[in-house]
Order: structure tokens, then C-alpha cells, then sequence
């Protein structure tokens, strides 16, 4: 029977994941373009006087893109690190993983509209 691998303490799975984000926002760009989206959120926010509600839907809707670019960027560094010559299915892979990036990305923006377009209506009225 195979020894069971102790549990990680709750602390050190805590510094982990701080490590992962601080790697994240060195080495990934992209985590930076997408973090540019809580722009358009605080303005919005402030010049259509959200509620406190639609504000944290707002801010749900762009963390859940920085979620997927997160989990995007670790399945493309393991798919390069298994496979680092060219491969078919490798690239299938990491095309699928960026889909599901630019779905949460397009889920996001319509999320944006259809709480701004009516509030922005309303105060131009």
C-alpha cells in the first residue's frame, strides 16, 4: 500500500497561491491587460452611480476573467513543459484553454453592458 502524502499545512497552501499570483502578475502580461478592466468598472461605478450590487457583479465579471487567464497561463507553461517540440494536440490544448479565456472575456464585456447601458440611460434622461 503507497504512503499517503501528508497534508500541506493551511498557511503554506496560502503562501503558495500568494507565490502563484505575485509569478503571475511578474511574468504574465496578460494578467495586466485584464486587471486594466477594473478601469472602466471604477469610472462606470462612479459616473452612473451603480448600486452596490451591480458594482460587485462588475467586479465578479472581470475577476472571473482574471481566474480563467490564470488557469490559461499554468495549463500553457505544463503543456510546454511536457511537450516542448511541436505538437498537434498540444496546441489544441492550449487553443481550447484560450477559449475559454476569451468566453469569460465576452461574458465580462456583456455582463458590463447590460448593467451600464440602462444606468447610462437613466442619467442622461
Amino acid at each position: 500500500m503507497a504512503r499517503k502524502k501528508p497534508r500541506t499545512p493551511l498557511h503554506k497552501s496560502f503562501i503558495y497561491a500568494v507565490n502563484g499570483m505575485i509569478l503571475a502578475a511578474r511574468e504574465e502580461w496578460h494578467i495586466w491587460m485584464i486587471g486594466l478592466g477594473f478601469i472602466p468598472v471604477g469610472i462606470a461605478a462612479w459616473l452612473l452611480e451603480l448600486s452596490a450590487v451591480e458594482i460587485a457583479i462588475l467586479v465578479v465579471a472581470v475577476w472571473q476573467v482574471v481566474i480563467f487567464e490564470l488557469i490559461n497561463s499554468a495549463i500553457e507553461r505544463l503543456t510546454d513543459k511536457v511537450s516542448p517540440e511541436y505538437n498537434k494536440v498540444a496546441g489544441q490544448i492550449k487553443d481550447i484553454s484560450s477559449a475559454s479565456v476569451f468566453l469569460s472575456l465576452v461574458l465580462c464585456i456583456g455582463i458590463f453592458l447590460i448593467i451600464t447601458i440602462p444606468a447610462l440611460i437613466k442619467v442622461l434622461n
